[in-house]
């Protein structure tokens, strides 16, 4: 849940002063976690590291086209760069754990051969030691280009003169894409599919915790949902990559046991649950979603500025 949501404004400037204040709250706890990763463990520091970044870059396509710096020139493209460049650089131990983290769910399933469980179990911690934590100077990177994100925040401004305005296009266009990303993806069973679902209903997610302060007793509901709905696409995911991976771990695992076919079941599971879910959270049209969130941002205002 991000720490530091969005509160509801009728401004453009006051807006900005939010988009700031959210912004330089995620930067700053990467960057003191990526300054000191002994504290909690390298692991820990890159998995809650790239959390913090994928909810800032949440925050700028929140905000896209109306975010802009004191020049006037548009923020995105290059704070969300520096911002996929760090993410990358932490990215490949972090996805090797959940590799093995997803094969223990799959060694709980009943039908799960055992002993193709425990060659495939070799193969990712060889892999995952192999890869090994990012080294020092990996994290120093990517914390210097966080730093630099960081040293620009201040200078972020927002064009619109009402805040909405600089939020509902946007947030339209989010949604409008999940459920176009649903639709192909009710009609489709490739992962590739799949996976762009996943990242539109993540976008969604984001945009909906960075909301909630807008009716919080009503949009808890729905960010649970979609985070439900993004849990369950997000399983199918790290089946589907490890399902990938098995050609690659030798004739012993395949011969071993039918884990295959257990994976695919699994996989099915989680896109009948996904599906079941994405009725609910893609139910209205893109219109209707934006003009519903509006009434309650302004409806919020409207509280606010009475004190009632």
């Amino acid at each position: 849940m991000i720490s530091e949501p969005l509160q509801p404004v009728r401004t453009g400037e006051a807006l900005a002063q939010g988009v700031r204040h959210t912004a330089a709250s995620l930067l700053e706890d990467a960057v003191v976690r990526l300054r000191d990763p002994g504290r909690d463990g390298v692991e820990k520091t890159v998995h809650e590291t790239r959390k913090r970044i994928k909810e800032l870059r949440a925050l700028l396509r929140l905000v896209d086209k109306d975010l802009v710096d004191q020049g006037k020139g548009p923020v995105r493209p290059a704070a969300n760069q520096r911002l996929r460049t760090a993410a990358g650089m932490l990215g490949a131990a972090r996805d090797s754990a959940v590799l093995l983290e997803t094969l223990e769910s799959v060694a709980r399933h009943p039908r799960s051969p055992h002993g193709a469980i425990g060659l495939v179990r070799e193969w990712l911690q060889r892999k995952h030691e192999a890869e090994g934590e990012p080294p020092a100077g990996t994290l120093a990177e990517a914390r210097g280009l966080l730093e630099r994100v960081h040293g620009e925040v201040a200078g972020w401004e927002i064009e619109a003169g009402e805040a909405w305005e600089a939020i509902g296009p946007s947030l339209r266009l989010i949604y409008q894409r999940g459920r176009r990303a649903f639709a192909a993806a009710r009609q489709a069973e490739d992962a590739e599919t799949w996976h762009e679902w996943r990242k539109r209903s993540k976008d969604l997610r984001y945009a909906l915790e960075l909301l909630r302060e807008s009716s919080p007793q009503v949009m808890a509901g729905q960010v649970v949902v979609a985070k439900t709905l993004t849990d369950d696409l997000g399983e199918d995911h790290d089946l589907a990559v490890l399902l990938e991976c098995l050609p690659a771990m030798g004739s012993a695992v395949l011969e071993e046991g039918e884990l295959a076919p257990v994976i695919s079941d699994m996989r099915g599971a989680a896109w009948r649950k996904a599906s079941r879910v994405g009725e609910w959270v893609y139910a209205e049209k893109a219109g209707a979603f934006q003009r519903r969130m509006a009434s309650y941002w302004r409806t919020a205002c409207r509280w606010e500025e009475t004190g009632s």
